[in-house]
């Protein structure tokens, strides 16, 4: 039976010239409520542990609440990620469970939500290819997810075959296949009833995802305008459905800009920023629910004729006085004793000593430097390789090498990116790389594909000469492809000149991507080969 409000004005009835989810009074209101809202958000910024929903109105008796909960860029952290900031461990999914099974014992009207960027990123998830989270997720009863760039990092098969794991929809309405007829790679939205109310959920995708994951992995797929997919699906659901929300991976500054445009969205659930945010932009309500199963977002709607009337929404963080869920835990448990076995898993044996070298004292080219630098050159395809030395934590001795001491010597959860830089960024980076001798050699640059000499007794800035890059003399004005891991990419080390230089991450870890170079190459030699020269 049909019990939309005939008169018009609300999300099922598009006319496109006069869409409005909320009435004049309820913008008003909205307003008002906006205040504490804001003012709490950037207590919970600062780190008071206030709740976004105190000093809002009460929920009105009328209308249907429906709750909404949403997680979003969890990379794979099913156990908590270690936060330097804190000094601990916060959050994880066992946690999260723990807030779902008690907000669903208070509020049968619930749906749970993930933005994206979720199968990969820890040992425990890129192990076994996903399947665990997709597990646990299962268990947590979670309604629909949308596909994020990341997710695509294990390849089509593989994705395919966790979207068959799911029993859930993982939903990409913008992404196709491209050869013969284009046909959906994933289902474009799900309806679900909650609360006696039909609701219509779209996925889009980041229309960014072929360069914010390696390009093989998405050969065969295009990835449309999410504003465009947006209105067909907006306009074909309408109908149908009570309210619309829009899941989405496309992160907050482009959601906020774009999504608004599109008349009948009553909610949208983002990520892709790893940010905490909750905003109101025209009649569309955007959150956004930060990383790692640190927070858990709720937002609460109440829906009248098809109108949302008023909302609150609060984030809650994943302390570690919340209990674990025993289950989650029960499901966790295998795969990371699995973890700790595959660590002792002999890859290929080492010739010679892998020198890190004492970074902290001497400014030095080292053979693991070589290795690592040649990994990320090869593996891109890029010009050069630029690896911080201090991203180098042990040395790996003669012998078997072990899974566990890839991770031993390289331990950060560092991705492979590619930048593009001038010869005359370049020639700045190598410079700061060799002008650090107070807080020692953390950003000196281990290299590949290029060479350079420099003088530690010359003034900052006049430091580096006779570079060259594939035996040819660097060119200040020509553009080259750099790879490097993404934590310099974002100016770790004080590499300021890499900020805003990403074309390609390609989502896969570094210690990733080395151990696979091992497993193949094994037996290794890497040499110091005078690729750096000082003088």
């Amino acid at each position: 039976m049909d019990t939309r409000n005939k008169s018009g004005g609300n999300t099922r009835n598009m006319k496109e010239d006069n869409m409005h989810l909320r009435s004049k009074s309820t913008k008003n209101r909205m307003l008002l409520t906006l205040v504490p809202i804001l003012l709490a958000i950037s207590l919970v910024v600062a780190g008071s542990p206030v709740s976004v929903a105190e000093g809002i109105n009460p929920v009105r008796e009328q209308g249907t609440t429906i709750t909404i909960l949403h997680t979003g860029d969890i990379h794979g952290h099913l156990d908590p990620p270690w936060r330097a900031e804190e000094g601990e461990y916060i959050g994880g999914i066992a946690r999260i469970a723990t807030l779902v099974n008690q907000i669903r014992a208070e509020q049968p009207n619930t749906i749970l939500l993930d933005a994206g960027d979720t199968i990969h990123g820890t040992s425990v998830a890129n192990l076994f290819k996903g399947k665990p989270v997709i597990e646990v997720m299962n268990a947590m009863g979670y309604t629909a997810m949308v596909v994020g760039n990341h997710d695509f990092n294990f390849g089509l098969k593989v994705l395919q075959e966790r979207a068959n794991q799911a029993k859930f929809p993982i939903l990409g309405a913008n992404v196709r296949y491209r050869t013969g007829v284009p046909v959906p790679f994933l289902p474009p939205y799900t309806i679900v009833e909650v609360g006696g109310l039909r609701i219509g959920i779209i996925g889009l995708a980041t229309a960014r995802t072929p360069i914010l994951t390696h390009p093989k992995n998405v050969v065969d797929l295009e990835f449309l305008d999410e504003v465009t997919v947006a209105w067909k699906f907006v306009k074909q659901l309408a109908p149908q459905v009570d309210l619309i929300v829009v899941l989405n991976h496309m992160g907050i500054g482009a959601a906020a800009a774009r999504l608004p445009e599109v008349h009948g969205i009553a909610v949208a659930v983002t990520a892709h920023c790893h940010t905490q945010i909750l905003k109101e932009v025209g009649n569309t309500i955007l959150v956004s629910s930060g990383h790692h199963s640190e927070v858990l977002g709720r937002l609460d709607i109440v829906v009248e004729d098809g109108i949302v009337t008023s909302f609150t929404h609060e984030f809650l963080p994943t302390s570690l006085d919340i209990k674990k869920d025993a289950a989650i835990e029960g499901i966790i448990k295998p795969y990371r004793e699995a973890v700790q076995v595959a660590m002792a898993e002999v890859i290929g044996v080492t010739t010679i000593l892998l020198d890190r070298g004492m970074w902290w004292e001497v400014f030095r080219e080292t053979n693991m430097g070589n290795l690592v630098a040649d990994v990320m050159r090869k593996f891109t395809g890029a010009d050069i390789a630029i690896q911080n030395s201090g991203g180098l934590r042990a040395n790996i001795p003669v012998g078997p090498i072990t899974l566990g001491d890839i991770f031993t010597a390289l331990p950060f959860d560092n991705n492979i990116v590619v930048l593009e830089l001038t010869g005359a960024e370049i020639r700045r980076a190598l410079e700061h790389g060799v002008s650090q001798p107070l807080i020692g050699g953390g950003a000196f640059p281990q290299v590949s594909g290029m060479s350079f000499t420099f003088d530690p007794a010359r003034p900052p800035g006049e430091r580096i000469f006779k570079v060259t890059i594939g035996g040819l003399p660097l060119e200040l004005a020509r553009t080259y492809r750099v790879a490097t891991n993404c934590f310099l990419a974002a100016g770790g080390d004080g590499y300021t000149m890499f900020i805003n230089k990403v074309r390609l991450d390609t989502g896969i870890f570094l210690r990733d991507a080395v151990a696979a170079h091992i497993r193949v190459a094994t037996p290794i030699h890497p040499r110091v080969e005078g690729r750096v020269k000082g003088v």
